[in-house]
């Protein structure tokens, strides 16, 4: 027999559950400590983290310079800035390697 889910026009419940109240940054700090500790395994990944962290970013922006703040224009600027990064690196040992001997720092 098929289960039918409930519509707007069923009968509302009401349900209470029983929750324990907890500082959240005392239980996200603990929950940090156990995954560092590799006794639990993290909530959320670092995309996360760099998503809610561009939106934070993007609020203030936003308020400093009264303009709309995109995060994924944040996230992107970012990502440039990190393949300018790569790339600074990758030249400098290719043009180590291209010239047949390891670049010397002088001072």
């Amino acid at each position: 027999q098929e289960v039918r889910e409930a519509g707007w026009d069923s009968p509302l419940t009401l349900e209470r559950e029983q929750v324990q109240h907890q500082d959240p940054i005392i239980a996200q700090m603990e929950h940090f400590a156990k995954v560092c500790r590799g006794e639990e395994e993290p909530l959320c990944g670092g995309r996360d983290g760099i998503e809610s962290l561009a939106v934070i970013m993007a609020v203030l922006r936003s308020s400093q310079t009264q303009a709309v703040v995109s995060p994924k224009s944040l996230l992107d600027k970012a990502r440039d800035g990190m393949d300018c990064a790569a790339d600074a690196g990758d030249g400098e040992s290719a043009s180590a390697s291209q010239s047949g001997s390891p670049s010397t720092k002088t001072s």
